[in-house]
């Protein structure tokens, strides 16, 4: 016959439980953290997010390169490897911002290897700060490049030109 643990007290039957879900905790939180510095890494390298080629206008952008096209060449202005060449204070800011989300996410991932030497809420404690840290500095990068572009992107195809508080490198507002 096998053994059956008895349990002193109900205290120890939800030690018991805390301890075998706080283990399934740490493991999701992993896959997710894992799954958001993908997403963070994928989002930075990417040259153009926004664009249409098939307008009058054709041009696309991203966080840091913005490409015109005409009839013959595609111009685009903006590297990762030549922050200078990022067009707009705005851009410049927002690549710095989503660039340390992207570190803190990765240092998240190597911080949850204190799993093996700290107790566990400690890394939760440690590893929840960087996510909230992170996801901060991609909120406050965000918030700024996505006032800009929404304006950039309204312009690109319409005659009627709003006034702009901010300078416009890219040429959205003139290209009509």
């Amino acid at each position: 016959m096998g053994s059956k643990i008895e349990y002193v007290d109900s205290t120890h039957l939800y030690a018991t439980n805390y301890v075998r879900n706080s283990k399934a905790i740490g493991v999701l939180w992993a896959i997710f953290t894992i799954c958001y510095a993908i997403i963070s890494v994928v989002a930075f390298v990417t040259p153009e997010w926004i664009g249409d080629l098939e307008t009058e206008y054709p041009r696309k952008f991203g966080l840091w390169q913005i490409c015109r096209t005409d009839d013959v060449t595609e111009d685009c202005k903006g590297r990762l490897d030549d922050f200078m060449s990022i067009e707009g204070l705005i851009f410049k800011i927002a690549t710095v911002f989503v660039g340390a989300a992207v570190g803190i996410a990765l240092f998240t991932i190597c911080a949850m290897l204190l799993f093996f030497f700290c107790q566990s809420t400690t890394v939760f404690h440690i590893c929840g700060w960087l996510q909230l840290l992170s996801g901060r500095k991609s909120e406050g990068a965000c918030g700024g490049e996505r006032a800009v572009a929404g304006t950039r992107m309204a312009n690109a195809t319409s005659s009627i030109r709003p006034v702009h508080h901010c300078a416009d490198p890219y040429g959205f507002a003139s290209a009509t």
